[in-house]
């Protein structure tokens, strides 16, 4: 068997295998982590405005990440069973993110099942034909130094108005 840097490509494969399990395990936990730190607002402790501030600034966290298991964990604050099948392997940080916004009580079994069983990208489909009004998030991207792309989703009143602001600029 051929050797890559040392390691030979099972003993390569076997250390992703397991890497990928302890990634796992620990962004679950820190929605868990997240529930106490808000719950107590450690934050303030460390003179940060919010645990959005905090997890970024102290904890060094992507501002993705953040808003990823802050998400989850407000959600799971709501349904406790969320957090539950996230701690079982059922369903994803991804999936269980995806329906943080429109999760509820009377909801909660069609879509925790959904996330289960779904990837993503067919979740996002069933989130869109039941919830067709539910805009989609903003996202801005960096494309080089001088331009940056956005998405946004506008009522048509406010697009008119944000056309009319662009005819007056120009």
């Amino acid at each position: 068997m051929t050797t890559l840097n040392r390691f030979s490509k099972e003993e390569l494969h076997n250390q992703a295998i397991a890497t990928a399990k302890e990634y796992l395990r620990f962004e679950t936990a820190l929605i868990g982590i997240f529930q106490r730190l808000e719950k107590h607002k450690i934050y303030l402790h460390y003179k940060m405005p919010s645990l959005f501030a905090y997890s970024t600034k102290v904890l060094g966290l992507s501002e993705a990440s953040t808003c990823m298991i802050t998400a989850v964990m407000r959600a799971s604050n709501k349904i406790p069973e969320l957090k539950t099948a996230i701690e079982e392997g059922n369903i994803t940080i991804t999936n269980a993110r995806r329906i943080a916004p429109i999760l509820s009580t009377t909801n909660k079994m069609e879509w925790l099942e959904k996330a289960a069983t779904l990837p993503v990208r067919k979740l996002e489909l069933e989130l869109a034909k039941s919830f067709p009004e539910r805009p989609a998030p903003t996202r801005m991207q960096a494309k080089s130094e001088r331009l940056s792309r956005l998405e946004i989703d506008l009522p048509h009143a406010t697009l008119q108005k944000l056309k009319r602001a662009q005819d007056v600029l120009a």
